[in-house]
């Protein structure tokens, strides 16, 4: 005779929900300031700001009080589209972005001034869409490594903060995520 833990039909009882004993949560602040605000990514230092997009050519750094402590225009072409960042420190302090847009067809790499230090492919490729990218000290030398993530058939590439492709992957027919 089957146990009732292998028969699918059997049901659960479920306690009924409680809040939590330990955890609260209330609105710290909250911004109208922003147009068009898309995908926010966690700048991990004392700064503690965000980094939000404004739509798919702006940038806006918000502080831990809530209001705006920087704009920036992304100088890259008028037809390309940033909708995601994704940030990390290097060996000197200094701090790099990489901002791209699901399945679009060039990714940039950013100061910490979001002026332009490259575009990866230097021309859009129509048959090399991005799904993912990352930017980190992989192998802890101090200089960060960027890994793209592209829709079949291109896979997976390392590239330099000198935008060269250190090496690629076609093994895996498309990477969607890159953690």
């Amino acid at each position: 005779k089957p146990s009732p833990a292998s028969n699918p039909t059997t049901k659960v009882e479920l306690p009924p929900a409680q809040p939590p004993e330990k955890l609260s949560m209330r609105s710290l602040w909250q911004t109208q300031e922003l147009n068009n605000p898309g995908n926010i990514t966690l700048l991990s230092d004392a700064t503690q700001q965000l980094a939000v997009m404004e739509g798919t050519h702006r940038v806006a750094l918000i502080g831990p009080s809530g209001s705006i402590a920087h704009r920036f225009d992304l100088p890259i072409p008028q037809d390309a589209v940033v909708t995601r960042l994704r940030t990390a420190v290097a060996g000197d302090g200094e701090r790099y972005f990489v901002g791209f847009s699901q399945l679009g067809q060039q990714a940039f790499v950013f100061d910490d001034q979001f002026q332009l230090r490259f575009a990866y492919p230097e021309t859009p490729q129509p048959n090399r869409q991005f799904l993912d990218a990352q930017i980190l000290d992989l192998n802890e030398d101090g200089e960060l490594e960027i890994f793209f993530g592209f829709n079949a058939p291109v896979g997976i590439h390392r590239v330099n903060m000198k935008g060269e492709r250190v090496w690629s992957n076609r093994t895996s027919p498309g990477i969607p995520s890159i953690t």
